[in-house]
């Protein structure tokens, strides 16, 4: 479970920095950017966001240019796990 508990915190940072990047309108968007998918056994946590529209506006269309919130929230997150992993066994093994 330790892995797991490591790729909850990333999820969870992932889902903060990507609601702190999405474009802001109404709120919904950002509201709507949420752990969607658990599995312990697999070790894999989903973040993803919600409202109907959001590929259109992290992906753009042939009218709107793309304004990416989640990937780049991925993309500062992603390289903690290791480390986070790392410091986790380390207290563990004290």
């Amino acid at each position: 479970p330790i892995a797991f508990e490591v790729s909850m915190g990333v999820a969870d940072e992932v889902m903060k920095r990507a609601r702190q990047l999405a474009p802001y309108r109404t709120g919904n968007l950002r509201r709507s950017i949420n752990v969607v998918d658990i599995n312990e056994r697999d070790v894999k946590v989903t973040v993803a966001a919600l409202a109907s529209y959001s590929g259109w506006v992290e992906y753009g269309t042939s009218k709107m240019q793309a304004q990416p919130y989640l990937r780049p929230a991925i993309l500062q997150v992603v390289h903690e796990w290791p480390s986070r992993f790392v410091n986790k066994m380390v207290r563990l093994a004290k």
